[in-house]
């Protein structure tokens, strides 16, 4: 699937990025079985520390509710909503996004990282959790 990211196969090919290394098994299955839009893949390549909190956060919120009420479609619909809130996000940043390595990403995550606490970072991310909240809502 490396062919569906924003910078596409050829880039791609040359090198592996810091999601190949930060991203888990798991959260690499997810992103494509849920992520159908190239430009949320992007996003969740782009910063995978956000990718995997924006997971964490959807799997607790459908831990919540029982397995046969939540559909694939909401969870799909949950990350993309998601993942548009936090390409909002960083479409306002002057900080370099996309890095060749794990160590360039972790220099500028940063400004842009929802897995830390930074006064820019905090208010997008109570945001994000009150765009998914209404999110799964709508749902029910």
């Amino acid at each position: 699937m490396r062919d569906r990211s924003l910078f596409g196969a050829t880039i791609c090919n040359g090198f592996m990025c810091s999601a190949y290394e930060i991203l888990s098994v798991d959260e690499k299955r997810a992103l494509i079985e849920y992520v159908h839009d190239w430009y949320f893949y992007s996003i969740a390549i782009v910063d995978p520390d956000s990718f995997s909190w924006i997971l964490k956060h959807v799997n607790v919120l459908f831990a919540h509710h029982p397995a046969d009420d939540m559909s694939r479609g909401m969870r799909e619909r949950c990350i993309s909503c998601a993942l548009a809130y936090h390409a909002e996000f960083l479409n306002t940043l002057k900080t370099p996004l996309f890095s060749y390595s794990r160590s360039e990403y972790n220099l500028n995550k940063k400004s842009f990282s929802l897995t830390l606490n930074s006064d820019s970072v905090r208010g997008h991310r109570e945001l994000l959790v009150n765009v998914l909240d209404k999110v799964m809502a709508s749902f029910r």
